[in-house]
């Protein structure tokens, strides 16, 4: 099972007993609950005092003058830490009753006690846990925090006579400490980190304080066996918070919001976890969810829609759902626990192929690797096709066998062009030739075919998009210095180099090699037509169709199969999107005498839709019988080229072409048509 969403639902009572409207809070970096006055004494840090605040929530001044990053409170004495100093206030007079230097230390923070009149303390800089006899006033090295890591509080958990250590550090683990040996171990890993506070209640949950996501309290249970609960959130830098034993209520400083909250425990959560299978493949595909739940009650009701239309289409826990209609499917699910009605969208999750798909990277390291073989070398004549599809650009590889590279280029240089494809063959006797495409010939989010084709006897050289001629070289050229540079024994890698570090951006489809050299109008047949992998000159097709899996088949008999890494199948290119069909006018046989771009039909479609346009033989006395370039370019809703069906020659006449919003979020788009002066555009409606 793959886990593809984590959704947090919580609902808790949170209430303030500060009603003063003059806060002395200046940094609020922790608190402690005064059991013998009925108060909460709260450090504040940037103003170097301790502060006061009683159950109407008056705040006064306890203690001036004294640096108090972590505070824990035994019988009648606060104990704070901070700089190299421990120091014991009684509660009742704020008199200084006890004072220890830990030598060595550079920086003390949080501060516990066990039962055996035992302090310990964090050195956040040093790394160290420091164990302080309070009756004879010993101070020892206890247990080392590993280095770098930034540890930040500390909390004694007696129902396993250990200690517990929060770091301030990205997914930081929770780490436990034996009160008998030091000796430490990881009790929890998590996903969560950079803690600044941790405590514990009458039952053992641990609460720990973390700065993620707008800061954030987080509970485990004693043994840390279930998924953690995320019970509330919204503090600016929630720190060193404590739990009321006595009144079950947890207090949560917020050192930049410079304030405390008050949360009655238990409170009440819910989390929900959900995994399922693959969610990508060709129809039918069936998906199993799984959802893995925590929370303070039973799960009264689930409701998941599957298709966004808005009907329940299952109430169960663990549903399976079989997809039939190829297309982009977003989940829906609400939860009902108690009063608590939340409802959590996985946007575009399911993606369901009509037995054509694309591959798109996911890592770094993504790619697809077929292995060297000699009928795969690159000699005297050979030509590459393919479709590419760039979510963003950067020097990402589309194509490379060490000879030959294929990428695409997003910043401009001296011999590179902005959002360009750049193509670079090295020689045999050394050097190597770089030939990069106009500025923004290459379009984001945005299929389109690019082809290189070369020979080497004939000095011949070519790169295509769209079909279209970009550069043609023949006869005398530093090109043909010498033959490409022998690469039988390098392999093929699709969507990245050799160092596994300049992955494409986006989605690769069909993917062809041949061993002759390619003239324009055979690229442009090559853009409008399928290949079924017999045809002769055909070193190697990956039509990357398979859907699923990890590997990408050759439909050539070579069988030179690749293998994919960090990467998935989706939606891939429809060819016959980007070929438009001449219509023939039975009644009257006319040839159109001025520009037309027709509604679309039907609209509003889901998923694909019919456009017509008519191109005139003459306008205002032009003779415009000769082909002239036509552009049909689909926009969304805020202006993005999401797909370009036409940009050809084309002879006057009127001609019909498919639109596929597979893949594309409902919504409204454009589409608009150009040709010499004449632009037009209309607005559809894709609904799914």
């Amino acid at each position: 099972m793959n886990r593809f969403y984590v959704q947090i639902i919580y609902s808790f009572f949170v209430f303030a007993i500060i009603t003063n409207a003059q806060t002395l809070i200046d940094g609020a970096e922790s608190v402690a609950f005064d059991t013998l006055n009925n108060r909460y004494l709260v450090s504040s840090l940037n103003t170097n005092k301790i502060i006061s605040i009683d159950m109407q929530g008056n705040q006064t001044a306890f203690k001036e003058g004294i640096t108090a990053f972590g505070n824990c409170i035994k019988d009648d004495v606060f104990y704070v830490s901070g700089g190299t100093h421990v120091r014991g206030l009684d509660v009742n007079t704020a008199e200084i009753v006890f004072d220890v230097s830990v030598s060595g230390s550079q920086q003390l923070d949080g501060v516990t006690t066990d039962n055996n009149g035992n302090l310990y303390v964090v050195e956040t800089i040093r790394n160290w846990i420091y164990k302080i006899n309070v009756s004879d006033k010993s101070v020892k090295q206890f247990a080392s925090a590993g280095s770098g890591q930034f540890p930040q509080d500390i909390i004694y958990d007696k129902f396993h006579d250990r200690l517990l250590l929060a770091f301030w550090h990205s997914k930081s683990a929770v780490l436990s400490i034996d009160v008998s040996t030091g000796a430490v171990d990881t009790a929890v890993a998590t996903e969560t980190g950079f803690f600044d506070g941790i405590s514990i209640d009458n039952d053992g949950n641990i609460y720990l304080a973390s700065h993620v996501n707008g800061g954030r309290i987080i509970m485990y249970d004693n043994n840390f066996d279930d998924p953690p609960a995320i019970i509330s959130t919204g503090y600016d830098e929630p720190a060193g918070l404590d739990v009321n034993l006595r009144d079950n209520i947890l207090a949560v400083p917020s050192f930049a919001g410079d304030r405390v909250d008050f949360i009655q425990l238990p409170a009440v959560y819910l989390n929900l976890d959900v995994k399922s299978s693959e969610p990508r493949g060709h129809t039918p595909l069936s998906v199993d969810f799984e959802s893995l739940i925590s929370g303070s009650s039973p799960i009264d009701l689930f409701e998941w829609d599957f298709d966004s239309n808005g009907t329940i289409d299952s109430y169960e826990k663990n549903p399976t759902w079989t997809f039939s209609e190829p297309g982009t499917y977003s989940i829906n699910l609400k939860v009902i626990m108690d009063t608590l009605v939340k409802e959590i969208v996985l946007d575009e999750y399911v993606q369901a192929f009509n037995n054509n798909s694309s591959i798109e990277f996911t890592g770094e390291g993504g790619n697809a690797l077929i292995e060297a073989v000699p009928e795969l070398a690159l000699d005297d004549e050979w030509t590459f096709f393919a479709w590419i599809k760039p979510r963003d650009f950067g020097r990402n590889i589309v194509f490379y066998k060490n000879a030959l590279q294929i990428y695409t280029n997003a910043n401009p240089s001296s011999s590179l062009n902005a959002n360009s494809l750049v193509v670079r063959i090295y020689k045999e006797e050394g050097g190597y030739e770089t030939f990069s495409t106009p500025e923004s010939s290459i379009k984001q989010d945005n299929w389109q075919q690019v082809a290189v084709s070369y020979s080497y006897s004939k000095k011949l050289f070519g790169i295509y998009l769209d079909g279209s001629e970009i550069f043609k070289f023949e006869g005398d050229h530093e090109l043909f210095e010498s033959i490409i540079k022998t690469n039988t024994e390098d392999n093929i890698i699709i969507g990245n180099n050799v160092f596994g570090i300049r992955n494409f951006d986006g989605a690769i489809d069909n993917v062809e090699l041949w061993n002759e050299y390619k003239e324009a109008g055979e690229i442009k047949e090559l853009k409008e037509t399928v290949r079924s992998g017999t045809e002769s000159g055909l070193m190697g097709l990956w039509k990357m169709d398979e859907g699923e899996g990890n590997s990408v088949s050759d439909a050539t008999s070579n069988g030179n199969d690749g293998v994919l890494t960090d990467a998935l199948f989706t939606h891939g290119v429809d060819i016959s999107l980007y070929t438009d069909v001449e219509l023939k006018d039975s009644k009257s046989g006319h040839i159109p005498n001025e520009f037309a771009l027709y509604e679309n039909y039907p609209n509003p479609f889901n998923p694909s839709t019919t456009i017509e346009y008519e191109i005139p033989a003459v306008v205002t006395g032009r003779d415009l019988s000769l082909q002239h370039n036509v552009r049909l370019v689909i926009y969304d809703i805020i202006g993005r080229e999401v797909a370009t069906l036409i940009n050809r020659q084309r002879e006057p006449g009127k001609y019909s072409v498919q639109f596929d919003g597979t893949g594309l979020s409902s919504g409204v788009y454009f589409y608009q048509l150009t040709t010499g002066k004449f632009s037009q555009i209309n607005k559809m409606m894709l609904m799914k």
